[in-house]
């Protein structure tokens, strides 16, 4: 399946960068021909670059691309995290939701809940909207490519609340750096979100753990808890474990909890 191969792929490339298409088609055991297509296919999403007889990973890149683009990494990693995310959240309760492909997912899964939802995205609000829902979608400056509002009138609208729960993305996680963004308004509006919320809950996938983007949002230690799709490193998880940061990982066989 491609889905399957190309999360592998996202795996080998956050570890080692670049890869030939040989090395890949040992790897995943196909032929080249079929990793070819696949690295084609991926390479027109945007999340790897091609050169000669083999593939690196891009740095930055998912920045610039639309929703649609964005949401081609890894959708089967991303719906299994945003069901371990429904499962927090409970009727009567107050949360706010981030922007992302991974938090879009999850705004689906929430329209039949009795909830306060606040959110700077204009998809998430679509999506999360229903009969039982009170949607509060904040001001703010359009991003006409992500359908998102940030900055002054953005922040100032999330000081008027308190919510139980933030859902947030990240475009990096790190040990020395926290979570990073692409922008400095998406790092200064989570911050905000986070400031507001009783429990911090990062949705990101493994792509993204070891990664650091140009402008630091908050500290790992600001976080209660971490969702994603595979078991980070022993030194991740120690660190996770000394600063009492449940982590959800979302696999095959359901829930595991650390």
């Amino acid at each position: 399946m491609f889905e399957i191969r190309r999360d592998k792929i996202m795996n080998f490339l956050k570890d080692q960068s670049s890869m030939t298409v040989r090395e890949l088609a040992d790897q995943l055991e196909v032929s080249e021909m079929t990793i070819r297509r696949d690295l084609n296919k991926m390479e027109s999403d945007g999340v790897v670059k091609r050169y000669f007889g083999g593939v690196s990973r891009t740095t930055g890149a998912i920045a610039a691309q639309s929703i649609p683009l964005r949401a081609a990494n890894m959708p089967a990693a991303k719906k299994k995290m945003a069901a371990l995310a429904n499962e927090l959240v409970h009727d009567g309760d107050s949360i706010i939701l981030d922007s992302g492909t991974t938090i879009y997912e999850l705004a689906k899964l929430l329209e039949k809940k009795q909830l306060f939802i606040a959110t700077s995205s204009l998809l998430v609000a679509e999506n999360a909207n229903s009969d039982t829902t009170r949607i509060h979608l904040s001001g703010g400056k359009l991003d006409p490519n992500f359908k998102t509002l940030s900055g002054y009138y953005a922040e100032n609208f999330y000081e008027t609340i308190n919510c139980d729960y933030a859902f947030v993305g990240a475009g990096g996680v790190s040990l020395k750096c926290g979570i990073t963004e692409f922008t400095e308004d998406a790092a200064s509006l989570k911050r905000k979100m986070l400031s507001r919320a009783r429990v911090g809950v990062l949705m990101v996938d493994s792509t993204k753990i070891d990664t650091i983007q140009t402008f630091r949002a908050v500290t790992l230690g600001d976080i209660d808890i971490i969702i994603t799709d595979c078991i980070p490193s022993s030194e991740y998880m120690e660190f996770f474990e000394n600063e009492d940061i449940k982590i959800l990982i979302a696999e095959d066989e359901g829930q595991i909890v650390y």
